[in-house]
């Protein structure tokens, strides 16, 4: 993805998700292409999932003999989109720790008076406070992906919670299948699959 495509579907996205921005993603100075190509990615892929969250949520509230058949997919859809968004913050934080070990080597060469951080052009040669925070071996911080002010990972949890009102969705998935605490729709809960793990 060239730096004028990424940018093309940056402002589209920054659209589509009107609390959300890039800027907020990202919280690294000078993150790699990388993180930023994957940050709009995920962004791509919660909105893809929201809609469909929306779209059978709306489609519960009607009354139509044949729906199974839509619902199933929007089903499907959700299981896949659940797993694109999973894949890519799992993806993205990855990548942000990459970044962080780069920026901490560059500081850590700077400390040392190495001519190549003085040269690079990722700084002017003066350590902040935070800079300072970021060279320290052990603070490593977690990346919590942020949508609409809430935890997106934490909110999967729970925001399929009301299939189990939708008859097609039992019919579906079996009586069996735990709706609660369940975003990939799989048999078992997330609860569940943390014990088999």
């Amino acid at each position: 993805m060239t730096r004028l495509q990424f940018q093309s579907s940056q402002s589209l996205i920054r659209r589509q998700c009107k609390t959300d921005t890039l800027d907020n993603v990202m919280s690294i100075k000078d993150p790699s292409p990388r993180t930023e190509a994957l940050a709009a990615e995920i962004l791509q892929n919660v909105h893809n999932r929201e809609s469909l969250i929306s779209r059978l949520d709306q489609l519960h509230r009607e009354s139509s003999l044949s729906r199974t058949n839509r619902v199933q997919r929007l089903l499907y859809g959700i299981h896949n989109a659940s797993l694109a968004v999973v894949e890519t913050i799992e993806a993205w934080n990855w990548s942000k720790q990459n970044d962080r070990k780069r920026r901490r080597e560059w500081l850590r060469l700077l400390h040392e008076g190495s001519p190549e951080a003085t040269s690079s052009d990722t700084g002017d040669g003066e350590v902040s406070e935070e800079d300072e925070n970021d060279a320290r071996p052990n603070s490593t911080p977690v990346n919590i992906f942020l949508w609409n002010g809430e935890h997106y990972l934490k909110k999967m949890l729970r925001d399929l919670d009301f299939l189990r009102e939708i008859p097609e969705a039992s019919s579906c998935l079996g009586s069996e299948c735990p709706f609660h605490r369940n975003p990939f729709l799989l048999p078992l809960s997330a609860d569940d699959l943390a014990w088999y793990h």
